[in-house]
């Protein structure tokens, strides 16, 4: 299916020319935000990690790593700068549980009574959850020290990496506690995406079409060149699409660098993607979760005449038939429990759920600039028991 003709509500940088400088092993990218950071991205380019650390004064280098990818770190990144640096390593296990103030006090306490000093440097080794851990970790202790991303999953290198948002969850939902914490770069190897699980790799896509659904329709199109054929991808296929994940995100971040107008479109999906993530406890992934979330928003938008029946199909024709998703979500979820933790989400400015919606394939409804929509608790609960099957 061509959108290409759809319009895009925002003017398209030159990414290329504009934030890209050439290295001899990998390139690297301005991130535009608020205090933004360089990122730089490459395939097999671990051996040039320590050039760029070398660059900075510090004591130790602080490893926070995903205890499922500690065989992977220990021989890529680890192997080079534990011949030059001083070093110490933190294992964390995998998911979102290690997203808990639980984890920061442990993990904290753990690095403090290994020598961490403000004059160290954390770096995560993950993917988003990892990533995030770390980040706030760095902005918390002793008021905020120095950290670098290291991320190894689609996701984090074209989504959660790109914010320079950290956060951790409550007993209520996702990311209620966080802050903005730059880090002092990003080290983004593509090679690392050769063994990624498909499930996770997906996971990452989903927000590539998430983006192509809110701001650049001429995008689905070479998502679905990419993808039409499967996922078995080659390593310079997964690096040219890591990079245009990339840039189809920074043109959103360029406009709105805090997320907090125009960046907010960013959420398509999200506030039932993430109630149905938290509820799932650990069972869906989170671009899984809000592969629903964006059907989900679709439905709402063309029940409340957005969207015509045509552009809510072609939401379907992505998530279910290029990605292979589930139409169908699992047992165990009910319309009242997800009501409950949709109305905590993190964007929750009153009483109201609010969603960000499309008005056409590219490009996000608004009232007066306002991209989050308030839809009635009527609507929503008859959409959600579609859903669940009640």
């Amino acid at each position: 299916m061509n959108y290409s003709v759809f319009p895009t509500p925002f003017e398209k940088p030159n990414i290329m020319k504009t934030t890209i400088i050439e290295k001899e092993k990998y390139i690297e990218l301005n991130t535009h935000l608020e205090s933004p950071c360089p990122y730089h991205l490459g395939a097999d380019i671990s051996a040039s990690f320590c050039d760029i650390v070398g660059r900075y004064e510090f004591d130790y280098l602080f490893f926070v790593v995903d205890a499922n990818l500690e065989a992977a770190f220990r021989n890529s990144i680890f192997k080079y700068v534990k011949r030059e640096f001083h070093c110490c390593i933190q294992i964390i296990p995998p998911g979102e549980m290690s997203k808990s103030f639980d984890s920061i006090m442990k993990t904290g306490s753990s690095l403090l009574q290994k020598g961490l000093s403000k004059n160290s440097i954390l770096v995560s080794f993950g993917g988003g959850v990892i990533c995030n851990l770390t980040g706030m970790l760095a902005g918390m202790l002793f008021r905020g020290i120095r950290f670098i991303e290291v991320p190894t999953s689609l996701m984090g290198q074209t989504d959660s990496s790109l914010s320079n948002k950290q956060a951790v969850n409550s007993s209520l939902g996702k990311n209620h506690f966080g802050l903005y914490h730059a880090p002092l770069f990003i080290w983004s190897d593509t090679l690392y995406l050769k063994t990624e699980p498909l499930e996770s790799r997906k996971s990452g896509i989903v927000e590539a079409v998430k983006n192509g659904l809110i701001s650049d329709a001429s995008f689905l199109n070479v998502l679905e060149q990419k993808l039409g054929s499967g996922h078995h991808l080659s390593g310079q296929d997964l690096h040219d699409l890591t990079l245009q994940i990339i840039q189809s995100k920074l043109f959103i971040l360029k406009t709105d660098p805090s997320e907090k107008k125009e960046g907010l479109i960013l959420e398509y999906g999200h506030t039932l993607g993430h109630a149905l993530e938290w509820n799932s406890h650990g069972g869906l992934l989170h671009g899984e979760a809000v592969s629903f979330g964006i059907l989900f928003a679709a439905n709402i938008a063309h029940k409340i005449g957005l969207l015509t029946r045509e552009e809510k199909q072609y939401h379907s024709y992505l998530i279910q038939y290029i990605l292979g998703y589930k139409s169908e979500l699992p047992n165990g979820f009910s319309s009242a429990m997800l009501m409950q933790t949709m109305l905590a989400d993190n964007k929750k400015t009153d009483d109201k759920v609010r969603f960000i919606l499309l008005e056409t394939i590219g490009r996000c409804h608004q009232r007066e600039g306002n991209y989050l929509t308030p839809v009635s608790q009527d609507i929503l609960l008859t959409a959600l028991k579609d859903l669940t099957k009640e």
